[in-house]
């Protein structure tokens, strides 16, 4: 139980350390105590972008590939809004690959 407090209090740090915009109490002070959804959304989205990452909104997974061991190895599905598809596939070097199909 200790350890779960100290993650999450670490983690709360990091979102500060990242921009979160926890409540001051009467002395300024932030008080790390609990997330608003949308902000923490804001945040996230913002974080993920600035990583790099393709965001596929509107875009349900529609099928699961899987390798030649078994396992899944990437997924294609369906982007509605561009009425077109997109595959999510993992290549030997593990290195994740997407292909939008415009």
């Amino acid at each position: 139980m200790a350890t779960s407090r100290i993650v999450a209090g670490w983690r709360a740090y990091r979102l500060a350390d990242w921009g979160y915009p926890y409540p001051m109490d009467e002395r300024g002070r932030s008080q790390r105590n609990s997330l608003q959804g949308p902000e923490y959304m804001r945040l996230m989205l913002k974080r993920t972008k600035q990583a790099g990452v393709t965001i596929l909104d509107h875009s349900p997974a529609l099928e699961l590939l899987v390798g030649d061991s078994g396992a899944v190895a990437g997924a294609n599905g369906l982007r509605r809004q561009k009425h077109d598809r997109w595959t999510v596939s993992l290549h030997p070097s593990d290195q994740g690959h997407l292909q939008l199909d415009d």
